[in-house]
């Protein structure tokens, strides 16, 4: 199986196209706005590190890896539009070209990938909004173990059951989350109560992409980091990018060991990570 996994593995890597460039903190996504002006159209695959103090929830690792796209002169359309294409050229890649994996794992570790991952391959992602996603699930009677309200964030629970239940194992992309869980950089929309935001959800997994289109207006953007009571004198460099020039721009944020994890069919995704990664461990 670990010789399965590393060949997929390898074309998920192969299949990057991005500079070289490795991005070493959370913030690293920032900057590709700045680079963004220069080279208009970036992909990164960069290492993400969190620091996470223990709570009593368990923490699997405090490092993933990222694939993160940054497209310029594009709006949320644009970004769900590439999300859609780029996972069913990921997923139609991996069928066309690694058959026997596929049947390897489809014999032993997912009875039924093959059709679950053509699912995904031949059908067109499904749109809805959030508020819709929430009276979806409310409208369903299915107890939750984590409550569903406008206002909360979605969970893996309720994901996967819109993508699994609810439209039969389509992709799904909601979009047009509240503003409050969302990131203060993200472009608020007219309503003002949520912002241009996206997650693309798939069977097994729930979230694999999530998204959004950038805030480019200088005035919204100061406002929401007053809002989320963050210092903007931390965060001159970034309002620069505004004030002396932008364009509007989006992208997002694909979960490498989560793809890994969906097109294996493995269960847990701690099995998706070639390196023990654990907390505490990373050094540099």
């Amino acid at each position: 199986m670990a010789k399965h996994m590393l060949q997929l593995y390898l074309i998920f890597t192969h299949l990057v196209p991005h500079l070289g460039l490795k991005i070493q903190t959370l913030q690293g996504i920032w900057l590709n706005f700045g680079y963004l002006n220069i080279l208009l159209h970036l992909y990164f695959e960069k290492l993400t590190f969190v620091n996470i103090e223990f709570t009593a929830f368990f923490v699997s690792c405090v490092l993933w890896k990222m694939i993160e796209p940054e497209l310029a002169f594009a709006d949320l359309n644009d970004d769900m539009a590439c999300a859609s294409a780029y996972l069913q050229y990921v997923v139609k890649y991996i069928l066309e070209n690694c058959k026997e994996d596929m049947d390897f794992f489809d014999t032993w570790v997912e009875k039924g990938i093959i059709d679950r991952l053509n699912n995904v391959a031949e059908k067109n992602s499904v749109q809805m909004s959030y508020s819709d996603a929430i009276k979806l699930l409310i409208g369903s009677n299915k107890k939750f173990e984590f409550p569903v309200k406008w206002g909360l964030d979605l969970q893996s629970e309720h994901e996967r059951y819109i993508t699994e239940v609810a439209f039969g194992g389509s992709p799904v992309i909601i979009r047009d989350y509240p503003k409050e869980i969302k990131a203060f950089y993200m472009r608020q929309n007219d309503d003002g109560k949520t912002v241009a935001a996206m997650d693309l959800l798939v069977p097994r997994v729930g979230e694999l992409i999530g998204g959004s289109q950038r805030e480019e207006r200088l005035d919204y953007l100061e406002a929401r980091l007053d809002e989320s009571n963050l210092n903007k004198d931390s965060y001159w460099w970034y309002l620069d990018l505004r004030r002396y020039g932008s364009v509007p721009h989006a992208g997002f944020g694909l979960g490498f060991e989560r793809l890994v994890q969906f097109a294996t069919g493995i269960d847990n995704i701690r099995d998706a990570i070639p390196f023990p990664r654990v907390p505490g461990s990373a050094e540099f």
